[in-house]
């Protein structure tokens, strides 16, 4: 699989979070939903997934928008904050419900087969852009960015 080396300023995000004990992503779906029906966020800035470890094999995840730091968070929602790092970068295309899949695969296969490492405490990333849904196929596009040292 191709990635590519980026950094990523540090960045802040504001949106709806939740706590994937175990790992579980099953209720990722249901969040973006939820994110989705409360229609004040501007859709044409594109939409930003989060993750970080919680310490115990689990995890919290936000979905939401990079934000300036200066903005309020908007009552009913979380922020969380990325310092500057070095990501790797992949290109997702496919079922949304595909994705806890793909960074399985490069967790497991791509970074290692690539000589890479997640940096310890680091972050993950899923950036879509406002076009990434294709409606008629119900598929997603999306770049995915993984911490490394």
């Amino acid at each position: 699989m191709d990635h590519e080396i980026t950094s990523l300023d540090a960045m802040r995000f504001v949106g709806l979070t939740i706590h994937c004990k175990d790992g579980d992503p099953s209720a990722i779906g249901a969040l973006w939903d939820q994110l989705f029906k409360l229609g004040h966020l501007q859709e044409s800035l594109g939409y930003w997934g989060v993750s970080w470890g919680d310490g115990v094999g689990g995890f919290h995840y936000l979905c939401g928008h990079h934000v300036p730091a200066e903005l309020p968070t908007p009552d009913g929602m979380a922020e969380h904050s990325i310092k500057p790092a070095h990501y790797a970068k992949f290109f997702f295309q496919g079922e949304p419900s595909h994705m806890a899949k793909m960074f399985g695969e490069i967790f497991e296969k791509h970074m290692p087969s690539a000589g890479l490492k997640p940096a310890p405490g680091g972050a993950c990333l899923e950036f879509y852009a406002p076009d990434c849904m294709d409606e008629a196929t119900h598929t997603i596009k999306a770049d995915l960015y993984v911490a490394v040292e």
